[in-house]
């Protein structure tokens, strides 16, 4: 019968390689820590890099927009005033680019501007790739103008089946729904820019223009106007108006939201309305 032999150097070789085999494990979990540190910090840069970036480009971001007022009339000033105050504080620039108003919509629809100021509240019914803000930004009249001050007006009904030549600026959407509804249309035209319409209303071509009421009064304050005989006969609308902005842009919407709630409850808003209107 065979007997397997142990000496020491047999003895010493097993103590070797089992001394070797737990070295090298060692070795491997500090290795698997060092990779698993290594990868949470390069995780952890990467986040803080993207911070950075995110910061950098809302801090550096213009938003523009596509206005449909003149920045000369009262309105249109009360609008820039308002967000170029908005955006500061949101750490972002901004422009407001005049446009007509139906190239307006489609700029603002197909993202080429980033939204627009102020357009009414069911504007999202034909423009559904714009996204209406919970807080309005703007109250305005449109009003009916006259050099016969017999006549007396009360909302787009009272000039239903008139006999009277009404006119209204192309392009005003508001005026374009609610007066082809209640005027003939043979009692109805269209100017391309409603300084002529009062030219007209001067000249006695037309009986009635209905626009925007501060920037018809501010024209009529103005040495070429002031000696018309033009005068407000009546109120068709009070519209309040909304900020919209494009669907790429719905991260700032609630943002904006919060900044023109808090410069509303600020007084800051009105303050900016008597700015330019030279209350």
């Amino acid at each position: 019968m065979s007997r397997m032999r142990w000496d020491r150097g047999t003895c010493d070789g097993f103590a070797h390689t089992e001394q070797t085999k737990h070295t090298m494990k060692t070795h491997n979990n500090v290795l698997v820590k060092m990779c698993l540190g290594i990868f949470s910090i390069s995780l952890l840069l990467v986040s803080l890099t993207n911070v950075v970036d995110a910061t950098a480009n809302s801090a550096g971001q213009k938003i523009v927009m596509a206005c449909t007022v003149s920045p000369e009339m009262p309105v249109g000033k009360w609008l820039n005033l308002i967000y170029t105050e908005a955006f500061t504080r949101l750490g972002m620039e901004f422009e407001c680019i005049l446009y007509p108003s139906k190239r307006a919509s489609m700029m603002a629809d197909v993202g080429e501007v980033d939204g627009e100021p102020a357009r009414a509240s069911h504007y999202t019914t034909d423009h559904p790739n714009l996204i209406k803000l919970g807080e309005p930004v703007v109250s305005v009249n449109f009003s009916a103008f006259a050099t016969d001050f017999t006549i007396r007006l009360d909302g787009w009904e009272s000039l239903r089946e008139t006999r009277h030549r009404v006119e209204y600026m192309r392009g005003i959407k508001t005026c374009e729904e609610e007066l082809s509804d209640v005027v003939k249309p043979d009692k109805l035209s269209v100017v391309n820019e409603f300084r002529q319409g009062l030219k007209k209303l001067a000249a006695v071509r037309i009986d009635i223009f209905v626009h925007l009421e501060p920037d018809v009064m501010a024209t009529l304050r103005t040495e070429e106007f002031k000696d018309m005989k033009i005068q407000k006969v009546g109120v068709m609308e009070q519209q309040i108006a909304y900020p919209y902005l494009h669907k790429d842009h719905q991260d700032l919407v609630p943002k904006l939201e919060a900044v023109l709630k808090e410069m509303r409850e600020e007084g800051l808003i009105e303050q900016y309305r008597a700015i330019a209107y030279e209350e």
